[in-house]
């Protein structure tokens, strides 16, 4: 027997039904990016190790324990992304700067590697959005309130948006000072990791996961005691707009964020329940030094990622897995080799107008009982009886699956109802004594476009026979 491989540790296949809430969110999210005037970036999975180090940080646990590191054959160090925002604004700085500002939005997968647990995972995906050239907390709170219509439309209603204000190069070293002299008097009480911090980079131990390091923490300096009056300005400008907009958050004075390149606005979605304390669905802020610092002219910038995996785990909690598989709109049933080509031919047809339509395909000798379960498994809405009477006759018989109810029409009423416009057909159903066919089978194509558009091409595949 061959060898079976397995995924590698911390990978994961995502497999039907859960990759149809991806899809969901995908499909969402394009439409909100859309709307609000945002434009695709396609950036590639491997870049340099140095852009990243330059971004991020050398000091943050990202660079100095999570990025997967490869050399390519002229010894170059490579890194499989782990976030995207150093990318977008490489690729801003080589093609898009001379365009002025950009609204750019991406999806797809990043790595980190990390201890594999719930919602988090080495190969990790992301929606992600970039404003670049914005300054303003007007940009700030068009970001905040796109993620906010977004969640709203997900249906998802337990979560709380935090914001912070980290001030900038003027205001921050005072802030920097006051913090190291409060964690210094706490030093012995640090972790390991967060006794290293203190003196490469503070601000990373406001964000330490562990219990002790959070008690802490909790009464350190806040940033917003420190700053400087264009700092303070923007912030302020930031919450009077949301307010107006009805966008409820909470100042979290302890909010930094876990990358090195945020200035002013930090912001976080975190859930209530169901993603214990990893529970911050999508996190973003302002980073309006890093095009210069990566080689650009000075440039603000502000963005979010949202992770996907954390949102799918949500709306599981929502979404009845049954909810998210889509069966067909018309499964075809055949008896004998006359009316398989008779299917087989209606299928492809059924398609091209946009209908999902299913049949067997690889055995026309299947019976017509093991057909209708095929069909029930794959949960079609209705399928199309052909067989030798119906083909003689020139008649269609459709049978609702959800409710047992078949249906036939014979060759006039098939005309009759297929000039009809499906708009008139809707309308002409409350109107008393209509019905070419039946009440229940009008009613049965009003709910359902793809049986009244299935009546015009079994209309012009049956005139064809009789050629």
């Amino acid at each position: 027997m061959s060898k079976k491989y397995q995924v590698v540790k911390g990978f994961r296949d995502i497999l039907p039904p859960e990759s149809k809430l991806f899809w969901l969110c995908e499909k969402l999210a394009r439409e909100i990016f859309a709307r609000f005037g945002y434009q695709e970036i396609l950036l590639p999975t491997l870049e340099s190790y140095e852009l990243f180090a330059r971004s991020i940080g050398t000091d943050t646990d990202i660079v100095e324990k999570e990025m997967f590191i490869v050399q390519d054959k002229k010894g170059q160090n490579l890194a499989l992304r782990p976030e995207a925002t150093a990318g977008v604004v490489r690729a801003y700085i080589d093609g898009l700067s001379n365009q002025g500002p950009a609204k750019l939005f991406y999806f797809g997968p990043m790595f980190r590697y990390e201890r594999p647990q719930k919602g988090r995972y080495r190969q990790f995906w992301q929606i992600g959005a970039e404003a670049i050239g914005y300054p303003g907390p007007g940009t700030d709170a068009e970001l905040i309130i796109l993620l906010d219509e977004y969640f709203k439309d997900l249906s998802l209603k337990e979560l709380d948006l935090r914001l912070n204000s980290l001030g900038c190069k003027q205001c921050r070293p005072a802030y920097r000072e006051s913090l190291v002299s409060y964690l210094k008097a706490n030093q012995a009480s640090l972790c390991e990791d967060c006794q290293r911090r203190l003196n490469l980079n503070p601000l990373r131990v406001l964000d330490c996961k562990n219990e002790t390091c959070k008690a802490i923490t909790k009464n350190a300096p806040s940033p917003s005691e420190f700053l400087c009056p264009e700092c303070s300005s923007h912030f302020d400008r930031l919450r009077n707009l949301l307010s107006s907009q009805k966008v409820s958050f909470q100042v979290d004075a302890q909010l930094v964020r876990g990358l090195d390149y945020y200035t002013r606005t930090v912001f976080e979605f975190q859930a209530r329940t169901g993603l214990g304390s990893q529970n911050a669905v999508v996190g973003g802020g302002r980073y309006d030094d890093l095009v210069e610092e990566l080689g650009g002219s000075p440039t603000p910038a502000i963005g979010f990622a949202l992770g996907v995996e954390r949102l799918t785990l949500l709306l599981q909690e929502k979404i009845h897995e049954q909810d998210l598989i889509s069966g067909p709109d018309l499964f075809l049933i055949f008896a004998g080799e006359k009316a398989y080509q008779f299917a087989f031919k209606l299928l492809f047809r059924l398609r091209a107008i946009g209908i999902y339509a299913e049949m067997i395909l690889d055995e026309p000798s299947r019976s017509l009982r093991s057909q209708f379960k095929v069909a029930d498994k794959v949960k079609a809405k209705a399928g199309v009886i052909i067989g030798e009477d119906e083909l003689q006759n020139q008649m269609l018989n459709l049978k609702v699956l959800e409710t047992g109810k078949e249906m036939k029409l014979d060759m006039e009423s098939l005309k009759k109802m297929s000039g009809i416009d499906w708009e008139e057909m809707k309308s002409h159903l409350s109107t008393p004594g209509f019905a070419f066919a039946s009440p229940e089978y009008e009613q049965t194509l009003a709910q359902n476009q793809a049986l009244f558009k299935l009546l015009k091409i079994y209309l012009i595949q049956m005139e064809e026979q009789e050629e």
